[in-house]
């Protein structure tokens, strides 16, 4: 989980280096396609039966899903561009908290006192993150929509990954994600420099390996234990921010990330020991 978080944290800077200079939509459109390129040939090799093995049981969800995926990226990785990476990594992680309030709400999940106390405490620091420029603006708000979509999609991969084979949901995300990127892409379109193209090609290599990285965590390690070393990402984005930016994390951003880290874990492990 470490190697996928420090992945992760140099995809996100390279995604902000290149969102200067190509259109987000259209890396964002690049990128998917890479991460078919490479991802597909996986999900069919050994798949039993024809096309039809791919029906899904909920195609509405499966559907919702692809909007709020598309919609959490595309306002995430806008502010990511617009934003200290520090400050925009920070405010992503409220995530988790958005998707146990909407558990609650929509699954009928228990969330008890502590966690709702852990709830709030991330939305304190959110508002010190805020905060740290002296004022709230556009690209705050649009990494809190790309947050709360991130954490509706978890709530609906609960309910999909239990009537729907993770094959299925795989196949859906990844061609209508290319969908819906592709026909915004066209009217934007910027023909990248070869330059510009290999960076991309890295993205989505980053992209998968990260993915990839993080299964295999998940897969070996405690959940209890493996999902907080995700929260290392804050680290490697201010480390990031620094070296290719010259940021430093205003004294309020720090505060604001021990809030919703300490918030994060808190609320994780809480789940985490429920059900176990």
């Amino acid at each position: 989980m470490l190697v996928s978080a420090v992945l992760f944290s140099s995809m996100v800077a390279l995604f902000k280096l290149l969102g200067s200079a190509v259109p987000v939509v259209e890396i964002l459109f690049l990128r998917q396609l890479m991460v078919l390129v490479v991802v597909l040939p996986g999900v069919f090799r050994g798949f039993p039966g024809s096309l039809a093995g791919f029906r899904s049981a909920a195609p509405g969800l499966q559907i919702l899903r692809v909007v709020l995926s598309a919609a959490a990226m595309l306002a995430g990785f806008v502010a990511v561009v617009h934003l200290p990476l520090a400050e925009s990594t920070t405010i992503s992680f409220t995530r988790v908290m958005f998707a146990m309030c909407l558990a609650a709400l929509l699954l009928g999940e228990k969330v008890g006192p502590v966690r709702w106390i852990a709830g709030v405490a991330g939305l304190g620091g959110v508002a010190l993150v805020a905060h740290a420029e002296g004022a709230w603006n556009g690209y705050v708000l649009l990494a809190l929509v790309s947050a709360v979509c991130a954490g509706s999609v978890t709530v609906i991969l609960k309910r999909l990954t239990a009537v729907d084979r993770s094959r299925t949901i795989l196949l859906w995300h990844s061609l209508g994600l290319l969908a819906l990127t592709a026909v915004p892409t066209a009217f934007v379109w910027q023909t990248p420099s070869l330059e510009q193209a290999g960076w991309i090609v890295a993205l989505g290599l980053l992209m998968t390996a990260t993915q990839w990285c993080a299964f295999a965590a998940l897969r070996g390690g405690d959940a209890s234990a493996v999902a907080p070393i995700e929260y290392s990402r804050l680290l490697w984005s201010a480390f990031l921010g620094y070296l290719l930016f010259d940021h430093i994390p205003d004294p309020a951003v720090a505060a604001g990330a021990v809030l919703i880290v300490g918030a994060g874990v808190l609320a994780s492990l809480r789940s985490t020991r429920k059900q176990g």
